[in-house]
C-alpha cells in the first residue's frame, strides 16, 4: 500500500498511516498521489480532536481528484490515550486533500500525537486493513 514516497514525506508516521487507510480505494488513485504533494501546514489541537491543515505543494495540480468538495471516512483508531477510541475524517476541498480531522469518541483527546494506536478500515467495501504502532 505504499503511495507516500518517504524521500518527500513531510509529516509523521501517525499521519501517514491514517492517510494511507483513507484513501486505500481504486476510485482514489489521484488522492494516493497527492499524498506525496501536501505537507503539513497548521495543527490545531482541540479537547476533542485535533485538525490538521496541508499545505499543497508544486506538482498536485497533476492529480486533480473528480469530486469537488467531499469528506473520507471509515478509519477508526483505538489507543491506550483514547479511552473510548476514534475515528479520521480527510477532507477534501476544490479537489485537494486540505485538512484531516481526528477525533475522540468521549471528547477527550491528548495534546500530542498518538504513538501506540491500531488503525482500522470500517467502510463496507474496504480491504478492512489495521495498522498497529506500538512505539
Amino acid at each position: 500500500m505504499d503511495y507516500i514516497d518517504y524521500r518527500k514525506m513531510k509529516y509523521s508516521l501517525f499521519i501517514k498511516n491514517l492517510l494511507e487507510l483513507l484513501v486505500d480505494d481504486v476510485a482514489m488513485t489521484n488522492l494516493q498521489q497527492q499524498l506525496n504533494y501536501i505537507e503539513i501546514g497548521n495543527i490545531d489541537y482541540t479537547s476533542q480532536g485535533v485538525f490538521i491543515r496541508f499545505k499543497r505543494i508544486t506538482g498536485i495540480e497533476s492529480f486533480k481528484f473528480s469530486k469537488d468538495d467531499c469528506v473520507i471516512n471509515g478509519v477508526i483508531i483505538t489507543s491506550p490515550q483514547l479511552r473510548l477510541g476514534g475515528e479520521a475524517i480527510l477532507h477534501i476541498s476544490k479537489n485537494y486533500i486540505d485538512y484531516l480531522e481526528i477525533y475522540s469518541y468521549d471528547g477527550e483527546y491528548p495534546k500530542e500525537e498518538l504513538k501506540t494506536y491500531t488503525l482500522k478500515q470500517v467502510w463496507q467495501s474496504s480491504s478492512m486493513l489495521e495498522i498497529h504502532n506500538n512505539s
